[in-house]
């Protein structure tokens, strides 16, 4: 039910009547020394609690659209959403050293005592401007005299695990499944990387595709999901009671869990409180944590060091340990598998077929051998895939030449004898009969050769002076294609080699023109490769 107007009640006595917690606690704030202001999980709670609550209210008022009461929408703005956040952050410095964090652990939790001590500070001010507004708005409250104490419970007895396993035995598919998703899931996330390495005075140049709410909390869910399955199908298996690396991954992708909701928080603070009036939040340039105004009570460089430096750096990190982390277990559990799949059947295995090869290899992170014919290629290695296309190159020109005599050329050879046709047009004439007869492609018409840029043999026959034109018309103007059958061979794990497969079967998503084909559902995580090729081309 919408709340209805009531002029019957001065709009301070309502509040003070409605917001009597969250104003008393304030004042407690008020009166605390700063030293003796420490964040719990319980604390943190209550503040979200009675700040999710006033901001109903407020904005059941209209406190967003008006001058005097906007100051006290915005500091319950940031208690709602920085108490939040900082419950996750809270949860993540209390639960490091059971993520099975490696090296990284002290450092780790160094950095987010630092964050946690940034945050605890915004949260003093904020309650204290708080206080400080509404005491200007006339709102005055009978004080409680409550010595608020909200205590951490850090310490609990450790029941005895004796639950039967409901996954006895091995759980291999399950751990595959796991796997790939986290392979596919954090595929965006390499991103981060390149946020981490920006400056704090290029925030406005960052790419805000990218880092906003809508896609933070896309990879939320991502990664919510794979803690669910490996909560669901694999915790209390027996497997993984045996290989530890199990528990490594899951503390990885818990870690960056809360990493993603802390963020997704941060980015929706700013798209939707910073963005269009950052004075209202950000503290004066020059001060470290004093607020001059009303409102402000975040320090910007701090704010903006917080996302970059930490939350998109140890994202990154985690996500990369974690993906290494599944490329072994997919090792250790893969099924070894060839298949047989066509060669990228009009320019061969150039730039773009050999990167998204390559690019699938690496999502993996395992081995995968291609054989051509008796050559075997690290079809991890673009370059060395690329190194294949000189072999297939000399098999098309081999198979045109030994398939060229069957083709009939009398009448044109005669045109020209007579002088009724150049040789560029014989030649041009010839190529469509070898289209006729199946042995090349013809990708555009009409040919077009610049003047000086083909120069054939002088002593050349009419045959051989056609087969050149084939072959410069197919390496230096991808006009045509010679129709030659081949195929590699893809050898590794079995599911980076099914979708190699796929891959292959769509013609390495790529038209008979060059152009870009849709990608197979299956490789959906390319589209990050792909974007990276087409920024890295000319």
């Amino acid at each position: 039910m919408v709340p209805q107007p009531d002029n019957s009640i001065l709009p301070s006595d309502f509040v003070a009547d409605k917001l009597h917690n969250l104003l008393d606690y304030a004042h407690f704030v008020r009166e605390t020394p700063p030293d003796k202001f420490k964040l719990t999980r319980p604390k943190l709670n209550y503040i979200k609690a009675q700040s999710e609550a006033a901001e109903e209210i407020l904005d059941a008022m209209g406190a967003r659209t008006n001058a005097e009461w906007f100051p006290t929408r915005e500091c319950v703005a940031i208690l709602k959403n920085f108490s939040t956040s900082t419950y996750e952050l809270l949860h993540v410095h209390v639960s490091a050293p059971y993520y099975s964090l490696g090296d990284k652990l002290e450092k780790f939790k160094e950095d987010t005592a630092e964050h946690l001590s940034f945050m605890t500070e915004v949260i003093r001010l904020s309650l204290i401007n708080l206080h400080d507004n509404t005491t200007r708005l006339g709102i005055t409250i009978d004080q409680n005299s409550v010595n608020y104490v909200f205590k951490e419970i850090l310490v609990v007895p450790k029941l005895r695990r004796n639950m039967p396993s409901t996954e006895p035995g091995s759980v291999k598919h399950r751990i595959d499944a796991m796997a790939i998703n986290v392979l596919n899931s954090t595929e965006d996330m390499k991103s981060f990387k390149k946020l981490f390495e920006s400056s704090i005075s290029d925030w406005d140049k960052l790419d805000f595709d990218f880092l906003s709410e809508t896609k933070i909390r896309s990879l939320e869910v991502n990664m919510h999901t794979l803690q669910s399955m490996y909560d669901t199908y694999i915790s209390d298996s027996e497997t993984e009671d045996t290989d530890d690396d199990l528990r490594k991954v899951r503390g990885r992708i818990s870690v960056i869990l809360h990493l993603l909701r802390i963020a997704s928080i941060y980015i929706h603070f700013y798209e939707r409180h910073i963005r269009g009036n950052p004075m209202a939040v950000f503290a004066d340039k020059n001060s470290k944590r004093e607020c001059a105004r009303p409102v402000a009570c975040v320090n910007q460089e701090a704010f903006y060091t917080a996302i970059l430096k930490y939350l998109a750096y140890y994202i990154e990190t985690f996500q990369n340990e974690g993906r290494k982390l599944c490329s072994l277990l997919l090792q250790r559990y893969c099924v070894t598998k060839t298949v047989e799949a066509q060669v990228p059947p009009y320019v061969g295995f150039h730039v773009r077929p050999s990167a998204l090869v390559a690019a699938i290899v690496k999502h993996y992170g395992c081995d995968v051998h291609m054989r051509l014919w008796d050559t075997e290629y690290d079809a991890g290695n673009a370059l060395n895939i690329m190194m294949s296309n000189n072999y297939l190159d000399q098999k098309k020109r081999a198979f045109l030449v030994s398939e060229m005599g069957k083709v009939d050329f009398s009448d044109l050879e005669l045109q020209l004898s007579e002088g009724f046709i150049d040789k560029l047009s014989a030649g041009k004439q010839a190529i469509l009969k070898l289209a006729s007869a199946g042995l090349v492609r013809i990708y555009k018409l009409p040919l077009v050769i610049e003047k000086g840029k083909f120069v054939p043999s002088q002593e050349a026959s009419f045959a051989d002076y056609v087969f050149q034109l084939v072959v410069y018309l197919m390496n230096y103007e991808r006009q045509v294609g010679i129709l030659f059958p081949a195929t590699v061979q893809f050898t590794g794990p079995e599911q980076a080699v099914d979708d190699l497969l796929a891959l292959a079967n769509a013609n390495y998503c790529e038209s008979e023109t060059g152009e870009d084909l849709p990608l197979p559902k299956q490789l959906e995580y390319l589209s990050f490769k792909r974007k990276t090729i087409k920024r890295q081309q000319p």
